[in-house]
């Protein structure tokens, strides 16, 4: 048992030295690819420094991929404190409207004020972007009912 214990942590360590090896392999294709001189020690490599020049290229390398995750969550979270910004506003709007509408009289009526108030709103909202489209385009585009046909303003 203990031989089978050995072997495998043997085995293990190996694998770990394979992929460690492996992983400088595949930036080094990445970077002659790239048009970056070559990685043979024979070719295109100053004498001094190489290994610090490996690790450097690789640091700034992780350092620009930081940098771009970093950039990615900012404009994630500015995202995520607008959509909550919207949603109390949409939350507020909706509590005191149903109180316009939940008020009652003395004998359990509705009372019209608030509805109308409402209504008022929503006339003012719609006559607003109404305008904003006919300014922006320049053409009118205003529709009046007469009769059973439309005309233009």
């Amino acid at each position: 048992m203990p031989n089978f214990r050995r072997n495998y942590q043997n085995k293990k360590k190996e694998a770990f030295e394979r992929r460690k090896y492996a992983i400088k392999r595949e930036y080094r294709k990445m970077q002659v690819g790239k048009g970056g001189q070559s990685f043979h020690p024979r070719q295109n490599r100053p004498n001094d420094n190489n290994g610090s020049q490996f690790y450097r290229r690789a640091m700034q390398e992780y350092e620009r991929n930081r940098a771009a995750i970093e950039e990615r969550k900012q404009i994630k979270e500015a995202k995520r404190k607008e959509r909550e910004e919207a949603i109390t506003r949409y939350k507020e709007k909706k509590l005191e409207n149903f109180k316009k509408l939940s008020q009652r009289t003395k004998r359990g009526q509705p009372v019209m004020k608030g509805r109308l108030e409402i209504l008022l709103e929503k006339i003012k909202k719609t006559v607003n972007n109404d305008c904003e489209t006919v300014n922006n385009t320049g053409t009118t585009s205003y529709k009046r009912k007469i009769g059973n046909s439309f005309r233009k303003n």
